[in-house]
């Protein structure tokens, strides 16, 4: 029985990150990294023409921003997941997030298996209440 992949796309403007993120995802037989983009504009065009199942956003990059980015893909495409994530651990801008459409935010400095569930989506914002 094949394993069924989790088409990834990474968004961030710092190529470094991008290549750690590859790295790290691509370790795992359920994950396909099958693009990268450093704004949110490449965001856009990568969701169009892929249809990944999850997009890995960096909340603030040049050209256009991960919020705006998330805004317009999930108005195209309200089944793609999209994980926000920033340097910054801060309640409102995960707030932001959340309210732009994305399925979770993960801080840049949270651990690895939190990405992974973020990606996995195992790990969601919790229901408004």
């Amino acid at each position: 029985m094949a394993i069924r992949t989790i088409r990834v796309v990474l968004v961030d403007d710092h190529p470094t990150v991008r290549r750690e993120l590859s790295t790290f995802l691509r370790g795992f037989a359920d994950i396909d990294v099958v693009g990268e983009a450093a704004d949110g504009r490449g965001a856009i065009e990568l969701a169009r023409s892929l249809a990944p199942d999850v997009m890995v956003m960096d909340v603030f990059m040049p050209v256009m921003n991960g919020i705006d980015a998330t805004r317009a893909i999930r108005s195209e495409n309200p089944e793609v997941r999209i994980v926000g994530m920033s340097m910054y651990d801060e309640a409102e801008l995960g707030e932001s997030v959340r309210l732009s459409g994305a399925t979770t935010y993960v801080c840049k400095a949270a651990s690895p298996e939190l990405l992974l569930e973020a990606v996995r989506g195992t790990q969601i914002f919790p229901a408004a209440g």
